[in-house]
């Protein structure tokens, strides 16, 4: 152990140790002359979950400082605009808001009134924005799909293109999540999507490989090769850029295909104007927001 570590080991006499189960600095906390003193790390990522665990309850310990009751929500994929607007439609009073926009979702914290009315003022956003957009809790777009299969009981299985993955790793950054996922194919050439998934030849040539067509395809196509495992398979082909684009075809168009068991294949074209980054990884999020969609409509899913 370096010194610089070890230093970190030394607590003051007569102090307690606040742990810190994310780093190696731990805090602590005690008494001088009858002032309390409480020193923790800087790391936000740190002091965070520590002032959550410990600090919160000292302080409400010893001076009976309460925390003011907060109801949290997140939205995926809706612009900030579309979500100001919502919010001031469906207004309740004594209920203010806070947000926190972190790319493809937005944080959003409801303060105020009492719960039935924060709780309303939920279910009135849902309805606008969409059941499947906004969720309860600070959640990633993983842990939302992963919660979605395991209720429904089904393996999802997923097939891509310009996406390499990306929609398999969402899942997959959750913790158990060979519960849910069956597995997934990155059939990002012609070749590999008639070689793996069984897209035919004519659909490619009179389509093209970012189409509706391929896209559904390459969605049942996944679906026969798990050999009955998977329930449920999701499918993205698109133009990430910054170059392939057409006029007919620009940079951001992409295909997103969900099939259920052997129902009809739902589709859904998005065109995201963005940098190919971008554009990639909002795609894997508009994907399993569709894959939600479709679960919450044919049932096998409750819409939390």
């Amino acid at each position: 152990i370096s010194d610089t570590n070890r230093k970190q080991a030394m607590i003051p006499a007569g102090f307690d140790v606040v742990p810190n189960k994310v780093g190696t600095a731990p805090g602590f906390s005690g008494e001088i002359e009858g002032c309390l003193v409480i020193a923790l790390p800087g790391p936000p990522r740190e002091l965070q979950g520590m002032v959550e665990a410990h600090l919160r309850p000292l302080l409400e310990g010893r001076f009976g400082i309460r925390a003011e009751e907060i109801s949290w929500l997140t939205t995926f994929m809706v612009p900030e605009s579309d979500l100001e607007e919502a919010l001031q439609r469906n207004a309740t009073p004594g209920v203010k808001w806070g947000t926190n926009a972190e790319g493809y979702r937005i944080l959003l914290s409801l303060r105020g009134g009492s719960k039935s009315q924060r709780q309303t003022f939920y279910e009135r956003l849902r309805e606008e924005l969409g059941t499947e957009r906004v969720v309860e809790g600070q959640q990633e777009i993983g842990e939302v799909i992963h919660a979605d299969l395991t209720e429904a009981g089904v393996l999802l299985v997923c097939a891509e293109s310009c996406t390499g993955g990306l929609v398999t790793k969402l899942i997959t950054d959750v913790p158990g999540s060979s519960s849910v996922l069956w597995g997934g194919f990155v059939s990002y050439s012609n070749s590999a999507k008639k070689e793996l998934l069984g897209v035919s030849e004519a659909t490619l040539r009179s389509h093209g490989a970012v189409s509706e067509q391929v896209a559904g395809e390459m969605a049942t196509g996944a679906l026969q090769r798990s050999g009955g495992d998977a329930r449920v398979s999701v499918a993205i082909t698109g133009v990430a850029g910054p170059g392939g684009g057409t006029e007919a075809k620009p940079v951001g168009t992409v295909w997103i295909a969900v099939a259920v068991g052997g129902g009809a294949v739902r589709t859904q074209r998005i065109y995201l104007p963005r940098d190919r980054d971008r554009i990639r990884r909002w795609s894997a999020v508009s994907a399993l927001l569709l894959v939600r969609e479709a679960l919450i409509e044919v049932g096998l899913t409750y819409k939390h």
